[in-house]
């Protein structure tokens, strides 16, 4: 695969730059020249296959790299993603079951792999980011079809914390691609810049983050926001948005394009306070303990659903166990850390 950059139409570049940099000569990000697309009968290979080989079959799409589903399976485990029913149609996605945790470490080990190298403290670029995240939502919307709680027609919204929008922007390639992605929810915390620019239609470039109880939310301007203005608009007004970017301006995308930007999106502010609401009386309704950024999606998810009416089976990403922010899970239940961590065994 060939990608190109988010300023520049025409110099392709191949994958292996996209590894280690974020960004092409001419300043914008590394982006697919063309992305592949899934048909029926696809798909049906998709649950025929292993969660590994599913992972290894799509990233090898993007790289041109030659992962077999053992290779994923030693590097991560057989299942590396697991799903939680809740009530009300919702399946929740662990994307953290690994020794550490939390997705970020799944990341790192198969970005490594991709990269053939054994460094997983290597910073892991932009692209390599969303490109593995697409993986992971292939292969674990295939287990949920093998396991017969969807089918391949059943289109789903998808609920994810937006703070740098790597998850956003990994949900609209993978629709772009064919999986059956209806309408995105962006939870954002007090930090919310892109609910600033999908209601009102602009947004401050120079926007300094407010600290919360999720912190890896807490972005003032997304950096993958540059992704989004690029997939839905063009290059042309990805150039303009970097300029005033630059000049730390008011960004306001053009009013007869803007329907075209949020299209599919549904943006939502959660507050600390609902935050630790939502930690709690999701244990009470579905027995589950959920983490702070777990909550922030479910929170934008409820949002949506109160708004539009909307009752389709759900997705949520969840990147991180309780056990990452204990404090914070303890104090919204009312127990003290000691009693949480022997509650989650």
């Amino acid at each position: 695969m060939l990608y190109v950059t988010t300023t520049e139409k025409d110099d392709a570049y191949t994958a292996a730059r996209t590894f280690l940099e974020d960004r092409g000569p001419d300043g914008g990000l590394f982006v697919p020249r063309q992305l592949p697309r899934f048909a029926q009968n696809d798909f049906s290979e998709l649950v025929r296959e292993s969660f590994g080989e599913r992972i290894a079959g799509i990233l090898n799409l993007f790289f041109s790299t030659k992962l077999t589903g053992w290779d994923v399976d030693s590097a991560v485990g057989r299942c590396p993603v697991k799903a939680a029913t809740m009530s009300h149609r919702i399946f929740l996605l662990e994307l953290w079951q690994n020794l550490d945790g939390s997705y970020t470490q799944l990341e790192k080990i198969l970005a490594a792999k991709i990269r053939n190298d054994e460094n997983t403290k290597q910073r892991v670029s932009s692209w390599l980011r969303i490109a593995i995240r697409i993986a992971l939502l292939f292969a674990s919307y295939a287990e949920l079809v093998r396991t017969k709680a969807l089918d391949w027609e059943t289109a789903v919204d998808v609920s994810v914390v937006s703070g740098d929008l790597s998850g956003v922007m990994s949900l609209l390639y993978a629709r772009e691609m064919g999986l059956p992605v209806a309408n995105i929810i962006c939870s954002c915390n007090e930090n919310c810049a892109l609910w600033d620019l999908l209601h009102h239609g602009e947004v401050k470039t120079d926007v300094q983050p407010i600290p919360t109880t999720t912190p890896l939310a807490d972005v003032g301007l997304p950096a993958e926001l540059e992704r989004l203005i690029y997939g839905t608009l063009g290059w042309q007004y990805t150039k303009e948005f970097l300029r005033i970017c630059k000049n730390r301006g008011l960004y306001v995308p053009p009013a007869e394009e803007f329907d075209r930007l949020r299209n599919g999106l549904f943006t939502a502010v959660v507050s600390r306070a609902r935050i630790d609401v939502l930690i709690s009386s999701v244990y009470r309704t579905n027995s589950y303990l959920v983490g702070p950024y777990t909550a922030l999606a479910y929170g934008g998810l409820t949002d949506y659903r109160a708004k539009t009416g909307e009752s389709r089976v759900a997705l949520i990403l969840a990147d991180r166990s309780p056990v990452q922010d204990a404090a914070v899970v303890a104090q919204a239940m009312g127990i003290t850390e000691q009693q949480l961590l022997k509650q989650l065994g």
